[in-house]
């Protein structure tokens, strides 16, 4: 027989098994309804019906269906560590960014403190790179309490993208770094062009 929902692991398989072949974003919905329904239909035929619900539900290829004929339901895989670690790795970058800039940690020999990173960048290119490390620091913690699904692996490819993309072009422009810092610390020596 079918237990209610959150009473025993055939209605979960049952849930389980039925949603599987639906579209993801119409899952919750479709599970939560099918709970109910499993519910209400045990709750009125009472303890003393011995005929499971579920085998007017469904049936098989020439035998009758029972609550046997279900999978076993798979426990997910931990997938919170991986988003986690996303997390605190993009928003510790963020944090870094905005402090080399904020606090100016560099200081040259005559006591001037300086940005690392070119300053010239917060007037352009640091705002897309910061966005796309907040869509990713987003869609980590979301992975992290969610399955992953297909509009998600779309939206983290596009944080992907916003960040690496002007990342990139700000590195093949050699604008990265700040000029007054690469001075002081190489002491004036200028890297060869084909470098």
């Amino acid at each position: 027989m079918l237990y209610a929902s959150g009473t025993g692991t055939l209605t979960d398989r049952y849930v389980a098994e039925v949603v599987r072949r639906i579209p993801a974003d119409q899952r919750g919905d479709v599970a939560d309804e099918l709970r109910a329904t499993i519910a209400d239909t045990v709750e009125a035929r009472g303890p003393a019906d011995p005929e499971p619900p579920s085998a007017r539900w469904a049936a098989t290829v020439g035998g009758a269906w029972t609550p046997d004929d279900l999978p076993e339901r798979r426990v997910p895989k931990k997938r919170g560590a991986a988003a986690y670690a996303g997390v605190v790795s993009h928003a510790l970058l963020i944090a870094l960014i905005v402090w080399q800039h904020t606090a100016q940690p560099y200081r040259t020999d005559g006591g001037i403190r300086l940005d690392v990173l070119d300053p010239g960048l917060w007037s352009g290119w640091i705002w897309p790179i910061l966005a796309g490390l907040v869509g990713l620091v987003t869609l980590d913690a979301i992975r992290a309490v969610r399955v992953w699904t297909r509009a998600l692996a779309v939206w983290s490819a596009c944080a992907e993208a916003a960040f690496a993309l002007p990342l990139a072009w700000v590195l093949h422009r050699q604008e990265f770094f700040s000029p007054d810092f690469l001075s002081d610390v190489n002491g004036g020596w200028q890297t060869p062009d084909s470098f």
